[in-house]
């Protein structure tokens, strides 16, 4: 799994020296799972940086890696379809695979297990399920004999946030997929009124929005505010997050793809303009901080 990232960072350097002592005729299999914007920046940083690798230790030594994306549905579901072309194109230019519609429904070492996609469904690397190219023969490998299987030397995880399952058993009213269920004033829904949750834990049925942290950083202020108003007695206050949002996508070599609403954009200066946000956001947990170790 990408998160705890320490875990990850230790993993990405054993991939690293894995790849290093490669046999020229031989790729690297690397396969991530998740559709998301977090899997589609994975994949095309790995790309980059094993393709860095590769430069560095003269291309006739390594063979390039072999880099396939495993989605459940369909490629950046929830986003702009801007970004889903766009990305789409990146990656093919880049020989990054994209499988759509495809289930993994178990990880063993080496190899993945997966549901069969549903009859014409499509990879984006050459058409449907059912036509030819190269979208075709990649979904007759993964499902290669009876057993529906991929085989990969190395396997990433980077599949959307999940419940975790104590929240069911506090007692506290939750939504079908198992967060704590919340009113607009971020109370729980039908529970304790002195309960109160944000960010990716919680849930409020009538203002929906996909688990990010551009909405959960949101919730900060507001949450604070309600707390003290509850103490002190006063009517609580709804908040109503934000319907559109800025969403940038980077392709790993300080390049990105953004969109807000209908808006549509893509270039290095993105890239700079998310490496900013990024830094300015990362300072506030890590400037005027106490040493934690005295």
């Amino acid at each position: 799994p990408v998160k705890p990232i320490d875990r990850f960072v230790a993993n990405f350097d054993a991939m690293l020296e894995r790849y290093r002592a490669q046999d020229a005729s031989t790729p690297l299999r690397v396969v991530i799972v998740g559709g998301g914007a977090g899997g589609a920046e994975i994949a095309l940083s790995l790309h980059h940086r094993l393709e860095e690798e590769r430069t560095s230790r003269g291309h006739h030594q390594l063979p390039p890696a072999e880099i396939t994306l495993v989605c459940r549905g369909q490629l950046l579901t929830g986003h702009a379809s801007y970004a889903r072309r766009a990305l789409i194109g990146i990656m093919k230019q880049k020989g990054i695979k994209i499988v759509e519609h495809c289930t993994v429904v178990r990880v063993d070492k080496g190899m993945l297990t997966v549901e069969a996609p549903r009859s014409g469904t499509h990879s984006q690397n050459g058409g449907s399920t059912q036509g030819k190219g190269e979208g075709h023969q990649l979904q007759q490998q993964l499902l290669q004999g009876n057993n529906n299987t991929v085989p990969f030397d190395v396997c990433m995880l980077c599949t959307q946030a999940s419940a975790a399952p104590w929240l069911k058993l506090t007692g506290l009213p939750t939504d079908p997929q198992g967060f704590l269920a919340i009113n607009e004033c971020l109370q729980s829904e039908g529970g304790p009124p002195e309960v109160f949750a944000a960010g990716d834990v919680a849930s409020c049925a009538k203002h929906p929005r996909p688990k990010a942290g551009v909405f959960a950083v949101r919730q900060g202020p507001p949450l604070s505010a309600n707390l003290r108003r509850f103490l002190s007695g006063e009517p609580l206050e709804p908040f109503v997050p934000q319907s559109t949002w800025l969403s940038l996508i980077t392709t790993g070599d300080k390049y990105c793809v953004g969109t807000k609403g209908w808006i549509g954009l893509q270039g290095a200066w993105l890239w700079s303009l998310k490496d900013y946000i990024d830094r300015a956001f990362m300072r506030k947990y890590g400037e005027d901080l106490p040493d934690m170790m005295k």
